[in-house]
């Protein structure tokens, strides 16, 4: 995320944690994504009363374009549309592959700021396996 925050802020500058990250960090909250063993990168997953965030999905640099990432978005996916829950996120304007790649998986754009775009997938199932949105 350096590269993308010194995009977005003009530098990376953990110490002064812009996102409060540091203060509101829940260890548990956070799963680490293992290929073959290897710690590869991070998912968390936020369930709220009316929808499914997704906090965090980052794989390291030589884990991406392998189809780790569409696979564990399609999981969370499911879940949710188990739910009847559309799924949400955001991610830094600057990182255009990001919202690619939440754009090819049926997100759509809710809005959006200079920093950030804000995305939801409402795509949910009418009870028959049809999806309806």
């Amino acid at each position: 995320m350096r590269g993308y925050a010194e995009q977005t802020w003009g530098k990376w500058s953990p110490a002064e944690d812009r996102l409060g990250f540091i203060v509101t960090f829940e260890p548990a909250a956070n799963q680490i994504i293992e290929i073959e063993g290897n710690s590869v990168g991070i998912l968390s997953i936020e369930a709220h009363e009316e929808y499914v965030y997704i906090a965090k999905l980052y794989l390291v640099p030589a884990h991406r374009n392998a189809g780790y990432g569409s696979r564990i978005l399609r999981s969370v996916l499911a879940e949710a549309q188990r739910q009847s829950k559309p799924v949400r996120l955001h991610t830094l304007a600057v990182n255009t592959r990001a919202c690619a790649f939440y754009e090819r998986h049926g997100f759509r754009v809710e809005s959006r700021t200079t920093e950030r775009v804000y995305f939801v997938n409402d795509i949910m199932s009418d009870g028959d396996g049809d999806e309806v949105q």
